[in-house]
């Protein structure tokens, strides 16, 4: 398989951008020619809350680590969090993620919405349960909305992704089977752009554009602030 896969992404058929190899990257530091170039650089990441003003604060958490390569785009594009889980989300993490949807309900008066996306199987089916349960714990927000956007049995009538036999050594195996029968499927079988559109219509769907506009106006003022800072700075 990673044989095909290499053949892949070297004959063209396989986008680069769209497999990451997190356990080998290269680090180094950044260098700039001049002052100037790093204020431009700031100025180009210059960035505000555009959500502070929305009545919904958005995170999207997705099962597997492999996939955030190709949501991280559209979450950086929607200026929203995203979190890799890697399977059931670690106790630190979400007792972080707790803390943060309390802060924005309390302090921005944004009612907190988590779109999360796993595997159409025993444990991928349960991780919503526990997400939902463990950031009511952590925050203490009651009706804390967890909205599960992939992958729902009707999607994997819709798509036919290709079928896996459910693992009988899971502990909820007989509950998935008695509801869902013997199969399961992953998450990484959908076509990537149809996991993007999903993230982005989800989102899109929630947020109010007339705040989102106001917002956008404001972060290009900024921006053209430091622009002109630059100029004279370059004069």
């Amino acid at each position: 398989m990673v044989s095909l896969v290499g053949d892949g992404r070297m004959t063209g058929y396989i986008d680069w951008a769209m497999i990451q190899d997190r356990n080998r990257e290269t680090v180094q530091q950044a260098h700039w020619d001049t002052p100037a170039a790093i204020v431009r650089a700031a100025a180009k990441q210059f960035r505000i809350d555009k959500w502070s003003r929305q009545p919904y604060h958005i995170e999207v958490m997705v099962e597997k680590d492999a996939l955030s390569g190709i949501l991280l785009p559209v979450c950086q594009r929607l200026d929203i969090a995203l979190t890799a889980c890697k399977g059931y989300n670690s106790l630190s993490n979400m007792y972080e993620a707790g803390k943060r949807l309390w802060y924005h309900l309390t302090d921005q008066k944004a009612a907190p919405i988590i779109l999360y996306l796993g595997d159409h199987d025993p444990s991928g089916i349960d991780m919503t349960r526990d997400i939902k349960e463990r950031l009511h714990l952590f925050s203490g927000i009651y009706g804390l909305r967890v909205m599960r956007l992939a992958l729902n049995f009707g999607q994997v009538a819709e798509m036919n992704p290709p079928e896996n036999p459910a693992k009988q050594t899971d502990s909820r195996y007989v509950r998935y089977v008695e509801e869902f029968g013997e199969s399961s499927w992953e998450l990484d079988a959908v076509e990537p752009a149809t996991l993007v559109q999903l993230v982005q219509d989800a989102v899109i769907n929630l947020r109010d554009d007339d705040l989102w506009a106001e917002a956008v106006a404001e972060e290009d003022k900024g921006r053209a602030a430091l622009e002109e800072f630059i100029s004279t700075y370059n004069s």
